[in-house]
């Protein structure tokens, strides 16, 4: 980790902490999920038996991606919050950069669908085994359905 990055964390988090209480409004929430097969199983079992960490194709891996969507009481968004399994590895082993990986991709293409621009969240759903890899192409199930909810009272806009 980068000390100055960690060492500013607690006066970021208050900040943010402050922000969002002082933006307090009615809000609407919505939920939804789709499929999305981006991630593979690590537990590659091989000839010999011995297991490796590798991408095991047939292995397991949850690829259920869920979305909370938070609006005003206009249904303008405010903030929208994802959740998928997979460690955002996919530039590997040798990267030693500081990146936003597969979640900075998806956080951009979230906040210019949904209009809630720079407000969005990406959160890593089971992530023991299954690491998100390039090979994979998004593919979203049609099945896909959006439910919205009661407004409550008390979400934060920051």
């Amino acid at each position: 980790m980068v000390p100055d990055y960690v060492n500013s964390l607690p006066h970021r988090l208050a900040g943010a902490a402050w922000q969002a209480q002082q933006a307090l409004q009615p809000a609407r929430l919505a939920a939804a999920s789709a499929s999305a097969a981006i991630n593979v199983n690590r537990r590659l079992k091989l000839d010999s038996g011995r297991v490796v960490c590798g991408r095991n194709w047939s292995g397991f891996a949850d690829r259920e991606l869920k979305l909370i969507r938070i609006d005003d009481i206009d249904q303008r968004p405010i903030a929208v919050v994802v959740n998928y399994g997979a460690h955002p590895t996919i530039m590997g082993p040798p990267n030693q950069l500081i990146t936003p990986d597969y979640p900075g991709v998806a956080r951009r293409v979230v906040e210019h669908g949904s209009g809630a621009a720079r407000t969005s969240s990406m959160s890593s759903g089971s992530t023991g085994t299954p690491s998100a890899t390039w090979r994979s192409r998004l593919k979203v199930d049609a099945s896909s359905r959006l439910h919205s909810a009661k407004p409550t009272r008390g979400v934060a806009r920051s």
